[in-house]
């Protein structure tokens, strides 16, 4: 860069120095900054072979990180996909507010507090066997836990759930049985697929699954539904507590394996590109595509309900997040790339 090529640079970031800085927020509001910088870097009294080196280096950067402003917007727009909701809770949040449902951890004892309020009516009917009350047309929160066999579970087993909210929320609990999906939601599976339940139809009052009932639970995996009878303000839903003593276990422990491929918009292979797995607990593992744009996980959860997700800094894809229930080996889950 000689010195007239210099003094149009520094015109051009003359004029457009405003616009630098009212690119907005994301990437593009740190790019103001390094606009000032460039800015400032052109006024240094240095020579022209080192200005010009260090304003290549800026503008090289304002330009690798501006690469992605129009997929950033993109994303930014998109409509939020609800199969995605329960892995963008904050770790902290237990109950989820839809399937699959948040794993209660293994254990012998697991409390937690949450509310409805604002919540989904995933479920909206169920049958006697959950209940008395067969109409739920409150908004529900989900859980999801694992028994063992009866011979391993804790003397006595319960789950319990109190109102704490003094807003007259009458609760109901029940519980689905696993359907071999990622939750049995519902009206078809909800009347299908109940264990167990407690409604006693008063409001502020606790709702009981008592050791008779769990007992009576063969081992596998299960959904617990805080949800309501009513729709009335105030009945249908509000905060509650929960205590659920019994022992639990992780789900099937057998390891499975996830693989496939992250193909470029020409049908080709990308060779290191990232992929994630998540987990409904929020935990995430990495893979890296080889130089044939192949990825694999080993070892994940069988019966887990994992968010696979592709990162590229060059390309965009049609199906970047995937939501999966990993119930067996997987070899084809790919990603595609566009123009």
């Amino acid at each position: 860069m000689n010195n007239q090529q210099l003094q149009i640079f520094g015109d051009t970031l003359r004029r457009y120095r405003k616009t630098f800085f009212g690119l907005g927020a994301g990437f593009c509001y740190l790019l103001a900054g390094q606009a000032h910088e460039a800015y400032a870097a052109f006024n240094e009294n240095q020579e022209p072979e080192r200005k010009s080196q260090n304003l290549g280096k800026l503008v090289t950067d304002i330009n690798d990180k501006c690469e992605n402003r129009s997929l950033l917007d993109k994303l930014k727009n998109q409509r939020e996909d609800p199969n995605l909701l329960a892995f963008k809770q904050p770790v902290e949040m237990i109950g989820t507010d839809g399937c699959p449902g948040t794993l209660i951890p293994a254990g012998n004892s697991f409390t937690d507090t949450g509310t409805t309020i604002n919540a989904n009516n995933t479920v909206t009917a169920i049958n006697g066997g959950c209940s008395t009350y067969t109409t739920v047309a409150g908004p529900d929160v989900i859980y999801r836990f694992a028994l063992p066999p009866l011979a391993s579970r804790t003397p006595t087993c319960s789950i319990t759930l109190t109102p704490t909210g003094g807003t007259g929320y009458d609760p109901s609990i029940y519980i689905l049985r696993n359907t071999g999906t990622s939750c049995p939601a519902g009206t078809g599976n909800a009347a299908t697929n109940c264990a167990t339940g407690s409604d006693v139809g008063v409001g502020n009052a606790a709702e009981t699954i008592n050791d008779g009932q769990l007992d009576a639970l063969p081992a596998g995996t299960y959904y617990l539904f805080v949800d309501s009878f009513y729709t009335t303000a105030g009945k249908s839903s509000g905060a509650y507590s929960l205590a659920f003593n019994c022992t639990t276990v992780a789900p099937t422990a057998a390891g499975v394996s996830v693989s496939g491929m992250v193909i470029s918009p020409n049908g080709t292979g990308l060779s290191r590109v990232s992929v994630s797995a998540t987990d409904s607990n929020g935990q995430t593992r990495y893979a890296t595509t080889n130089s044939f744009g192949y990825y694999k996980f080993e070892g994940l959860r069988a019966g887990e309900v994992y968010l696979f997700e592709v990162s590229s800094k060059k390309y965009q894809f049609s199906n970047p997040t995937q939501v999966v229930s990993v119930s067996d080996n997987i070899a084809d889950l790919n990603f595609n790339g566009i123009e």
